[in-house]
């Protein structure tokens, strides 16, 4: 039941749920639903259902016509997770209509068949094509598109037809549209516009109505309108267009001491950037030479670059719009502050200015004015309580592997909103981690969630804090991060993992792994569990419900900082879909010893890969698309997606090379 204030719902009530020590066949699939797609085709989906003791293996679907002729039939067959939801029928009958019902199918037996699907007629293919008058749009001004349309016919029209501008990530041309009142702007083309398959529409965005986010790209189409619109999918057609809009609006910068600092806003309406990169340049001359620059994330709004010589210097700030790791990035267009100069505090300073004369002697003394009554005494100056929430203690690393007079101070900015600025430091501390002085040492580089500090004195141990500054006010400074000693690595803490085999694991079997550490100085037991790549801390410090979250565990004894323990992982634990990581945690609570490796894990499964492509001929002046839909791809060489490509043939002989050069196109078809 619900409860709103002081008032509850009635109460719902769930389907009856019986405990048995017996196997239990699956529960019959929901109802299915038809949609009919190009070439005569009917496409059968249906939602996953059971209650039973076993894993759903195949789907039988059956599609019945109703002239009397003979039921076709279909098993989609399980991947190494579970079966596709669809079945499609291709080449049916015109005229005739169709229902289709849907059993699953287990090691403990067959399902019911489900309920039977509403009644779905096939009809004559209709031939859509459209123009566009232009096929780019600054959201931030607004603008138009005016689509004209031919060969609109037949019943997937006979409602009229939508004309869309919607984002590529809820509707693929094709399929069915998600989240329908979240995607963008839609007009509808009433049946009597279209005259004889053919129509003229304009379709209007106004300025700042559509917010961006990060990957986002939209396209401009048409769909059957009405009731059609769930069940026909045959006019479904769309050209990608441009979206002229920055991700940035504005970069300022500011010179205190030998510090350089940087504050940008992203656009008010667009924010599809993945990372931002502040680059600083120096005067050189008449032209300005790149220093440094840094990458941070979308939600960081300031970076500074400290120990800067004297000089001129300017920030360009850009977007990377990229959401693919793997692929180009996408920069916008780079925006740039005006310049600002770091002077040399050990220089001479200008004389200060002569006092300004005494004023003459009046020939009358002044009437002295009368004491005003003394104003309040003003409480602006007292400081101000933050409500914000302290951050959580930052984690301290060597920031280099062979020199530990550098540290590393990890850090997460979750559950903050607009920041402005970030600030860290190092605090000198005994071996119980008492402070030693108030000599607080400042960052020499600031990236998102990481600050380096340098030039650490050999022997002294240091913790570090955090403190996070936003607009609505400051937050105390964090906890210590575990104690850090600036030492070589062979005296100092420097936890490492490595697993044997180094091949990646079946994830059908049961695997014995076997975990290597080194660097683990006067540590005791380590805990070391599997985790999956969402359970991992941001701040990569574990807590106590780490132990809760493990798929697989053991406890590992060290002797003079180095172990090396099997860990067994159960048959059919891992997902080759998912990433998951060896992780070690101290017994003792100790978060320097907090360490993760990468485990490999390919799928068991048998790639049988095949293809399908929407058309085989496209215009070389025009340009076009080409929808392809594969199957079969499962296992190792799929488990981080595939690229779908056009090559020239000379480039690339499949199935025996590597394809060489750059392609015609290509998309990263994710996991």
């Amino acid at each position: 039941f619900a409860v709103h204030k002081a008032v509850n719902s009635q109460f719902s009530q769930s389907h009856v749920v019986s405990i048995s020590d017996k196997s239990q066949v699956p529960e019959a699939p929901h109802k299915p639903y038809l949609q009919v797609k190009k070439n005569k085709t009917a496409r059968v989906e249906w939602d996953r259902r059971s209650s039973g003791t076993t894993r759903i293996h195949t789907y039988v679907v059956k599609l019945r016509p109703d002239d009397g002729s003979a039921v076709l039939e279909q098993k989609v067959t399980g991947t190494s997770t579970y079966p596709d939801n669809f079945a499609e029928f291709p080449n049916l009958k015109a005229g005739v209509s169709y229902t289709a019902t849907v059993e699953a199918q287990s090691a403990s037996g067959n399902s019911r068949p489900s309920e039977t699907s509403l009644p779905l007629t096939i009809s004559e293919d209709p031939a859509p094509q459209f123009t566009l008058d232009t096929d780019t749009i600054d959201l931030a001004k607004g603008g138009e598109f005016t689509v004209s349309g031919s060969g609109y016919t037949g019943p997937a029209a006979q409602e009229g037809v939508y004309v869309v501008f919607w984002a590529a990530s809820k509707w693929t041309p094709g399929e069915l549209p998600r989240d329908i009142d979240k995607k963008g702007v839609s007009v509808l083309v009433k049946p009597d516009e279209i005259k004889n398959g053919a129509f003229t529409k304009k379709i209007q965005i106004k300025p700042g109505e559509i917010n961006l986010a990060q990957g986002d790209s939209y396209q401009v189409g048409t769909l059957a309108g009405g009731k059609m619109l769930p069940v026909d999918r045959r006019l479904d057609v769309a050209k990608t267009v441009n979206l002229t809009s920055q991700s940035l609006s504005e970069v300022n910068a500011t010179a205190e001491n030998q510090t350089v600092k940087a504050e940008w806003k992203l656009a008010e309406n667009d924010k599809r950037g993945s990372s931002i990169r502040i680059t600083l340049y120096r005067e050189d001359g008449d032209q300005y030479k790149y220093v440094n620059h840094l990458d941070q994330g979308p939600q960081v709004s300031s970076a500074q670059f400290v120990g800067r010589e004297p000089g001129v210097y300017r920030v360009g700030v850009k977007a990377n719009l990229s959401t693919d790791f793997f692929g180009p990035d996408q920069w916008t267009e780079e925006k740039f502050s005006d310049s600002v100069t770091v002077v040399d505090p050990d220089a001479p300073q200008p004389p200060a200015a002569k006092p300004a004369p005494a004023p003459s002697k009046p020939e009358k003394p002044a009437t002295p004015p009368k004491p005003s009554k003394p104003s309040k005494p003003s409480t602006s100056e007292k400081p101000a309580t933050s409500t914000l929430k302290t951050p959580d203690a930052p984690r301290i690393s060597p920031a280099s592997a062979k020199d530990y007079s550098k540290a590393g101070l990890f850090y997460s900015l979750a559950g903050y909103e607009d920041i402005t600025k970030v600030e860290a430091r190092l605090v000198p501390v005994d071996d119980k981690g008492n402070q030693e002085s108030d000599a607080y040492i400042a960052p020499s580089e600031m990236a998102n969630g990481y600050a380096e500090f340098t030039g650490l004195k050999k022997g002294q141990r240091y913790r570090g804090q955090i403190k996070v500054i936003t607009e609505n006010g400051e937050t105390e400074w964090s906890a210590y991060s575990g104690i850090f000693l600036s030492e070589t690595p062979e005296q100092g803490i420097d936890p490492d993992l490595t697993l044997f085999p180094e091949t990646p694991l079946d994830s059908r079997k049961a695997n014995t792994i076997t975990v290597n550490g080194t660097g683990y100085l006067n540590g005791k037991e380590m805990n070391l569990y599997v985790l999956e790549d969402a359970d991992i801390p941001e701040n990569g410090i574990f807590n106590s419900d780490t132990a809760k979250k493990a798929l697989a565990s053991t406890t590992a004894k060290v002797a003079n900082g180095k172990f090396s323990q099997n860990l067994e992982i159960p048959a059919n634990t891992l997902n080759p879909k998912k990433k998951y990581f060896v992780v070690s945690v101290d017994k003792h609570g100790n978060h320097e010893y907090d360490y993760g490796v990468l485990l490999k894990v390919k799928d068991g499964a048998v790639a049988t890969p095949t293809l399908d492509v929407s058309t085989t001929t496209v215009n070389a002046a025009t340009g076009g698309d080409i929808t392809v839909r594969g199957a079969g791809f499962v296992g190792e060489g799929a488990s981080q997606g595939v690229y779908v490509a056009v090559y020239k043939k000379s480039q690339w002989d499949v199935g025996k090379s590597a394809p060489v050069g750059r392609p015609v196109a290509a998309e990263w078809v994710q996991m």
